[in-house]
């Protein structure tokens, strides 16, 4: 079996994210920040993002797609 190993720290690790561990891939992403502006529904407690409605669960899905698994 491989070993696999994070190219930007060396640390062994299990699964990689585009060859990063998920302590180096979070701390990467950080640098890429975006400004996300969303509304919220108090009354159906839906959320409103980029002019579309979505339910909570499925805008949770949605952000994890987008950061591939990891939601920080």
């Amino acid at each position: 079996m491989y070993k696999r190993f994070c190219v930007n720290c060396g640390k062994e690790a299990e699964e990689l994210i585009d060859g990063l561990c998920r302590s180096c891939y979070i701390r990467f992403i950080g640098h890429k920040e975006e400004e996300i502006n969303v509304k919220t529904c108090i009354i159906c407690n839906s959320v409103i993002f980029k002019n579309k409605k979505y339910s909570l669960e499925d805008f949770y899905k949605k952000l994890e797609k987008k950061f591939n698994g990891i939601v920080v």
